[in-house]
């Protein structure tokens, strides 16, 4: 026991022993929702690229300073406050510590700099406004896994972190949101107290619709997780060329990607595919019917067509605003 104290005290102490010269102007971030891979290729790019990572700064509940910025912030039209922007700055330029953001850190001397986060899509166009230099990849992982990844950990249901877990209750009570977006935001309030399926799958379209919309498509790079896993190699070096990372060869890449995240969990729980119930197949075809459009980025569409399958439904119309 004291064994495993002391082992966990000095990671923590090696965590905080680096130095992070990289410049104040540029940064990469790696974001995503929740469960979907966003740890585990922050993880293969710190092995490969030696960048510092700042693990979830944007969090609240483990970074007090960025409380201002409330859950899953958008701006979109408004005009953000100082203490907003300072703090955006002082994450972005790599000023922020502490034991939660450098979790992932060793000793050493770092000259870039990757933020991992999960609570930033709806912000992202807002702090591309703040660092021109900003690289964006956005993770998306079909929804049903990422669901099922939610199920496993509790997070379905869960009213007692609903705040922190889901995006839709902060969203509907977003005037920005509401004027940029009043169909999604009417459809939301729809279900404004649910912690269940319906708040999962709304979660799951607009932190992925908000950015392709609102960013100019050279801003960013679309990842695709279930394609990482299968073929490492052929998936990840366009986006290494792509963020200007210099060549890596094969093996380096599949060494990388052969180690598990930090947030590895579910490391000893069975695999299985899951299954949507009736339930679930409704919530499934509402959400499609209303958001899905055939013009949407093709990587965005290959998931959808994996939610509708799991619902056994056809591919719906619907308005993208």
């Amino acid at each position: 026991m004291e064994s495993s104290i002391c082992k966990r005290a000095w990671r923590r102490l090696i965590c905080q022993m680096h130095l992070d010269l990289g410049s104040r102007r540029e940064c990469l971030i790696v974001n995503g929702l929740g469960r979907s891979g966003t740890t585990w290729v922050g993880n293969i790019l710190q092995s490969l690229g030696g960048y510092r990572s700042l693990f979830e700064p944007f969090f609240p509940a483990y970074v007090p300073s960025a409380t201002p910025l409330g859950y899953f912030p958008y701006f979109g039209d408004s005009v953000a406050s100082e203490e907003q922007v300072q703090i955006a700055n002082q994450i972005l330029s790599g000023r922020m510590h502490g034991k939660w953001v450098d979790r992932d850190n060793g000793f050493g001397i770092y000259r870039r700099r990757l933020i991992k986060d999960i609570r930033s899509s709806y912000m992202l166009p807002w702090l591309k406004q703040q660092m021109s230099g900003l690289k964006l990849i956005i993770v998306v992982r079909d929804p049903v896994s990422v669901y099922h990844s939610w199920l496993k950990l509790g997070w379905i249901g869960n009213r007692a972190r609903a705040k922190e877990i889901f995006a839709l209750h902060s969203l509907i009570e977003n005037e920005s949101f509401c004027r940029n977006y009043p169909e999604w935001a009417e459809y939301g309030r729809g279900f404004s107290t649910s912690v269940d399926f319906d708040a999962f799958l709304f979660d799951w379209f607009t932190s992925i619709l908000i950015p392709l919309i609102e960013l100019d498509s050279k801003d960013y790079v679309l990842l695709d997780y279930d394609a990482l896993k299968a073929d490492p190699v052929s998936t990840l070096k366009p986006i290494l060329r792509a963020i200007g990372e210099s060549p890596i060869s094969d093996e380096g890449v599949i060494q990388a990607a052969g180690r598990n995240s930090s947030t590895h969990f579910l490391a000893n729980t069975k695999s299985t595919k899951y299954v949507l119930n009736s339930g679930e197949r409704d919530c499934a075809e509402r959400a499609a019917s209303f958001f899905v459009n055939t013009s949407l980025e093709s990587l965005f569409s290959s998931k959808m067509d994996v939610l509708l399958s799991a619902a056994k439904v056809q591919r719906g119309g619907g308005k993208l605003r």
